[in-house]
């Protein structure tokens, strides 16, 4: 839905700034939109958990019974705005919201996006909270709900881009926002407040059938104790590609190595960085992930989407002592098939399996059966 050239009625029903609102927004388009996303779902080996289901959500909900429920947390109301300026540059802002913030099924709102984009001639600038430059939106598989592919980095945060094109080629420099709350203290005062921005760099080549992304990121790590700061320097690395090889089908893939940019994957939790009594440093543990997908369009209004995640999180060397319960590796993989009712409804079904196994030796699994519609307004 797109709304032009809001009236001084309006506006002032809206924002109640008089005449200098209307002035300011005259050559302002408003555009408002959203879906409404409605699953049901069974768990034949979990019970609690909502809608998203990494292999590290099984961790987080102990109770192996089996669950049904419907959930419609996914749903998104988004409302956009767009504005040529003088000498050809554009501006460009959009906010996202969705009601999936505790992931328990229940309806609590939670921002998704919320930016603005400058265009130019040289190029883009984009600042706000959207996803991370780290990422390739592409490699993640269309589902049901929302694909929780193990290994794939996902990650949504505030951050300032620079986007250069450059022909067939593009490329990414951003400062993007960092934490230290996931340090794993052990039970100390150790102080981990405080961070540093993110470095991420990207690099992309892209024609009408394919592309290839390289992607990196580095991130401070640090804790302070008795007043001497403790530095560590996390990485990731990534590739990730896509060939439309016929007009039916496509074939994507995405390997990611790193230390301490474990926060950015899916299917990991309670691996980050790790204090060491001993040593009076923090240790890093690496990480490596491979995801791929395939598309197939039986015709113009039916696909399926098929997909397999695993990443593998290396123990410390002191792991036993320190922690024994933890991940070291987690899987996903999920096919489905997908009917567009209406270029705006979508009807699917869909089976995913995760699965996780600890230092310890334990291992679980869920089977996941989804029935769902998406509508587009």
């Amino acid at each position: 839905m797109q709304i032009k050239h809001i009236t001084l009625a309006c506006t002032l029903a809206l924002v109640s700034t008089g005449s200098y609102a209307e002035s300011q927004a005259s050559d302002i388009e408003f555009h408002f939109g959203g879906s409404i996303k409605t699953v049901l779902l069974y768990d034949t080996d979990v019970a609690g958990v909502g809608i998203n289901i990494p292999g590290s959500a099984l961790l987080a909900f102990p109770s192996e019974n089996s669950d049904t429920k419907i959930d419609a947390s996914l749903s998104q109301v988004r409302f956009g705005t767009s504005q040529t300026l003088a000498g050809g540059s554009s501006l460009r802002s959009q906010v996202v919201m969705d009601f999936n913030e505790n992931n328990d099924g229940g309806m609590s709102p939670r921002l998704r996006e919320a930016y603005v984009a400058w265009s130019m001639e040289q190029g883009q600038l984009l600042a706000g909270h959207t996803w991370s430059t780290f990422m390739d939106l592409r490699n993640i598989p269309q589902s049901v709900a929302e694909a929780t592919v193990s290994g794939a980095v996902f990650k949504r945060q505030p951050l300032v881009r620079w986007t250069q094109n450059a022909g067939a080629f593009k490329y990414d420099v951003a400062l993007e926002s960092s934490t230290n709350d996931d340090i794993n203290l052990l039970g100390t005062d150790l102080d981990n407040s405080g961070s540093s921005p993110a470095i991420a760099l990207a690099a992309e080549w892209v024609n009408q059938d394919a592309w290839v992304r390289a992607t990196s990121l580095f991130n401070e790590l640090r804790v302070t104790n008795d007043g001497n700061t403790h530095r560590k320097w996390g990485y990731g690395v990534q590739l990730s590609a896509g060939w439309d090889f016929t007009d039916k089908d496509r074939i994507t893939i995405l390997g990611n190595i790193g230390e301490g940019t474990d926060r950015y994957l899916l299917g990991l939790a309670g691996v980050g960085a790790t204090w060491n009594e001993s040593s009076q440093d923090l240790d890093l543990r690496a990480t490596d992930s491979l995801v791929t997908t395939y598309t197939r369009k039986w015709q113009d209004d039916l696909k399926s989407v098929f997909a397999y995640g695993t990443v593998s999180s290396e123990p410390l060397e002191n792991q036993r002592e320190i922690n024994a319960v933890t991940l070291t590796s987690t899987e996903y993989a999920m096919a489905n098939l997908l009917w567009a009712v209406k270029p705006n409804l979508t009807i699917g079904a869909e089976y995913s399996y995760s699965q996780y196994k600890l230092f310890s030796g334990d291992e679980r699994d869920n089977h996941r059966i989804m029935l769902g519609m998406d509508w587009q307004y």
